[in-house]
């Protein structure tokens, strides 16, 4: 059963939940990283096009944004431990497709010394992060789409530990 020890949720939802707060953290000490990396390239770098690298970096987020829903596992309630561990590799897919946006944008800020691309791919990444956040509002509208299918299993609870 899902509980709260110490301020922290437990349970697959509390993990989620803090797995998703771990790879925000991540990009956040990457863009430190970033502006370091920028500022000490100086402004005679030659390489690639910043035009041409932010439009790599677009299309990335792009086709993130259009790919992630669409991948990972159908959720499937069979029991609710499946239905736990479907949700977990939906969620992991959908976060490393969004990522791939921020990680691009890291790569071109080494490529050209400029750090608005690596905000430009973080931008994509956080809305890629809140359409596959285990969020009040994603998780109904998930058990919108199972009651349909004729699933028994609450989701929210399912995850949170208190029906597995």
């Amino acid at each position: 059963m899902g509980s709260v020890t110490g301020g922290v949720a437990t349970g697959p939802l509390g993990q989620l939940r803090l797995l998703l707060f771990s790879f925000v953290a991540g990009l956040v000490m990457l863009g430190v990283v970033a502006v370091i990396l920028a500022s000490s390239s100086g402004d005679d770098a030659e390489g690639l096009p910043v035009g041409a690298a932010a439009g790599v970096v677009a299309v990335v987020g792009v086709v993130g944004w259009l790919l992630g829903p669409r991948l990972g596992p159908r959720l499937d309630c069979s029991t609710a431990a499946t239905l736990v561990a479907t949700y977990r590799s939906r969620f992991l897919v959908r976060l490393g497709t969004a990522e791939a946006a921020a990680l691009t944008g890291f790569v071109m800020v080494v490529l050209t010394g400029e750090p608005l691309l690596y905000a430009l791919g973080l931008a994509f990444t956080l809305v890629g992060f809140l359409r596959a956040a285990p969020s009040a509002r994603n998780l109904a509208r998930d058990q919108e789409d199972l009651a349909v299918r004729g699933c028994a299993h609450p989701l929210a609870e399912t995850l949170r530990g208190s029906n597995v």
